[in-house]
């Protein structure tokens, strides 16, 4: 259900804009990013105090063309299901890696902050950087998009973990 609302969305804009946009339009991306949630490495534990870092999935059609992996590779469309698990693959801009200390090969669990149910589990394939974030295709945005503040004074920044665009379609 959610697909379809989704499909239907891009219906009604792509209308839109042929209708009273027409030339001024040059292209387009389609950006999904979840809702926060809490998260913690494997086995670890969730970081729920109020001064954690939250993360967020994110999904951006053309993006691979605008950003360079320093270590590992893009995200894979594979999802695996795993003893009840959902495990998908992501990606993070590097200094939030740096700042957390995460690295290609680790599993971050994630939980929904609204919810606190429905465990998604990311391996972290690869960690990137945006070698020109003044590129049109960012529209002065690559910072809210990939390195968003914190939203609660005093809160760790969150994290964006970059997936493929059909593990959220």
């Amino acid at each position: 259900m959610e697909r379809q609302k989704s499909i239907d969305a891009n219906i009604a804009i792509d209308a839109a804009v042929d209708q009273h946009l027409a030339g001024a339009v040059t292209g387009d991306v389609a950006l999904i990013k979840t809702r926060r949630a809490h998260w913690g490495r494997e086995g670890e534990g969730l970081r729920r105090h109020n001064e954690a870092s939250r993360a967020m999935f994110l999904s951006m059609t053309d993006v691979d063309d605008r950003i360079v992996y320093i270590v590992g590779q893009a995200p894979s469309n594979r999802v695996v299901y795993s003893d009840g698990d959902v495990i998908v693959e992501a990606a993070l801009i590097w200094d939030r890696a740096s700042q957390f200390d995460i690295r290609v090969g680790d599993v971050i669990d994630t939980v929904p902050e609204v919810r606190g149910i429905g465990l998604v589990k990311a391996k972290i394939t690869g960690i990137f950087s945006i070698p020109d974030p003044s590129d049109d295709f960012w529209v002065g945005l690559s910072d809210p998009i990939m390195r968003p503040q914190a939203i609660v004074d005093g809160r760790e920044n969150p994290i964006v973990m970059l997936v493929h665009t059909s593990v959220m379609l």
